[in-house]
């Protein structure tokens, strides 16, 4: 039989520790961090530049020799960057905040290219004390202690910025907060609950919050992904809000495991025109997940498209064929359509593995509705599509201005 003061310890064991501020921090044990197997301490929930912040976790960072440095024991967000301002990797009962404009992204891993008897002199905390880590003192220690790395990483990727320096006023935020906010509509509404963030690696920048809904006691709960730049996090940091109903989470739902569907161009698109935000590597420049600049044919093609000849004609599948476009190696499907005023049209589309991975299989007699501009190639008038529409589904090739969206 448990005595009080049994329950009282258990309670205390359990219950997260407030710091004088109000804001939840978590107290990191003193002894080291308990050990698990290397496939425990792995890197998960990855798909192409979009990382689950779940999935980094307790991963094992090691260094370019192969040496294990760490492990991840919590992720510091910037909400006013929207991005990573650092994680922490703990070692040896110590805790390094590490921001992640040093650390290389790789597809399978993340590294810091730094020795081991170096790392184990880095700048190290005893808690998450956020205000402590968003003073000007504790982030130049950082920053100068990093800098070699900071530099490396931003002279191969010159969109990097470090953003740990740059932010002039932190608004800082752990994983473990954040996974406690619910999330309301603009009627004070409760919605559900962030579960999760999605984090483009290649700036750190957090692209989708996972918002758990429906179900009982998250029991047959779905997961929908909400562009990050539409959720309102309030002062109390205990709530969000998003101008959104039931019925635009279910448009947005995903397999918050996999994370596949948004490697799909034209659904992460419709997710962020259903929230009424603009696609966020459209803002940072960045070619989106699932679009690879190099399957795009050459500029000459290109620059063919004429967007003032664009139009929208009714037609009939005939048959189906590829052709590459000169100078490109990425072979494009070509459609022979039939007009209403039976005028026969070639339709040029995208790559056969875009079109399938979009959910499209063309196929002869089919009905279909196809915007494209007019294009002389090769003295023969072609429609360079932009969008296909397909009963109410609808398949985006190119912008207006004709640059393919593969």
């Amino acid at each position: 039989m448990l005595t009080a003061v049994t329950i009282t310890t258990l309670l205390l064991a359990v219950l997260p520790v407030r710091a004088y501020n109000g804001l939840p921090y978590h107290i990191f044990q003193e002894e080291p961090v308990p050990q698990v197997s290397e496939s425990m301490g792995k890197i998960t929930g990855r798909i192409e530049s979009l990382q689950s912040a779940n999935g980094l976790m307790f991963a094992y960072i090691k260094n370019n020799d192969g040496r294990t440095l760490g492990r991840i024991t919590e992720l510091v967000f910037d909400r006013n960057q929207g991005n990573v301002y650092c994680v922490v990797i703990s070692s040896q009962a110590k805790h390094h905040p590490v921001p992640w404009t040093a650390l290389e992204v790789t597809p399978d891993s993340i590294k810091l290219d730094i020795k081991k008897t170096s790392f184990n002199q880095s700048p190290a905390v005893d808690r998450i004390d956020l205000a402590q880590l968003a003073s000007q003192d504790c982030r130049d220690k950082i920053n100068s202690f990093y800098s070699a790395q900071i530099e490396k990483n931003a002279s191969i990727n010159e969109n990097l910025m470090a953003s740990f320096v740059a932010a002039e006023k932190p608004d800082l935020c752990t994983l473990s907060d954040l996974k406690k906010v619910s999330i309301q509509n603009l009627k004070d509404e409760e919605l559900g609950g962030l579960r999760n963030l999605v984090i483009d690696t290649r700036q750190g920048n957090v692209a989708y919050g996972l918002v758990g809904f429906g179900g009982f006691m998250r029991i047959g709960e779905k997961v929908a992904a909400v562009p990050w730049s539409s959720l309102m996090i309030q002062p109390d940091k205990i709530t969000a809000r998003v101008d959104a109903d039931r019925q635009t989470l279910e448009k947005a739902v995903i397999d918050a495991i996999t994370l596949d569907k948004l490697a799909q161009p034209q659904f992460a698109r419709e997710v962020h025109q259903n929230f009424g935000m603009e696609p966020y590597w459209e803002v940072l420049g960045f070619v989106p997940p699932g679009e690879k600049a190099a399957n795009q044919p050459r500029i000459e093609y290109t620059e063919s498209f004429n967007p003032d000849t664009i139009a929208v004609i009714e037609c009939t599948v005939k048959s189906v064929g590829e052709f590459t476009p000169a100078g490109s190696d990425v072979a494009l499907v070509k459609l022979d359509v039939e007009t209403r005023d039976a005028k026969m049209m070639a339709v040029h589309c995208g790559p056969q593995e875009y079109i399938s991975r979009m959910g499209f299989d063309f196929k002869p007699g089919a009905l279909i509705t196809v915007t494209g501009a007019m294009t002389r190639i090769d003295n023969k008038e072609v429609i360079t599509a932009t969008t296909i529409k397909v009963a109410d589904k609808t398949l985006i090739l190119r912008d207006n201005t004709g640059t393919p969206q593969w």
